[in-house]
């Protein structure tokens, strides 16, 4: 998933990745703009991610979608849940999806593979 231009997904306002607890992290894609972050530790490493509300979702996603969505991080411009979908086994769909008691990750990998299947069938007819 080591893309760096924008994905082309068929969101259609759809912000499961956005409220599914999954971490953004913020690279030196934006750095003039005045993201809210948090610092994460794992292990030795600091990362900085997007602040999360107390229920896990982005502090920027809204009922109406993105608040910053012209100044997303890259992180969430190229992310694509039909490749995430694609990348991980049964098993580890099922996993991750079993650690989330909001629901949020299955509902994410449930619409990954409804855009998955759609890629599949639309080059499959090219």
């Amino acid at each position: 998933m080591g893309r760096t231009e924008p994905a082309e997904v068929a969101c259609g306002g759809c912000t499961l990745c956005c409220r599914s607890g999954e971490l953004i992290l913020i690279m030196d894609d934006d750095p003039d703009y005045p993201y809210e972050t948090q610092e994460i530790v794992a292990g030795e490493r600091t990362f900085t991610a997007l602040a999360r509300r107390a229920d896990g979702a982005c502090v920027y996603v809204t009922d109406t979608g993105c608040a910053i969505h012209g100044h997303a991080p890259l992180t969430c411009q190229v992310f694509d849940c039909a490749a995430l979908y694609a990348s991980k086994t049964r098993r580890q769909r099922r996993t991750m999806a079993a650690r989330d008691p909001s629901g949020y990750v299955a509902a994410l990998y449930a619409r990954g593979r409804e855009l998955h299947r759609l890629r599949i069938g639309l080059e499959a007819k090219r």
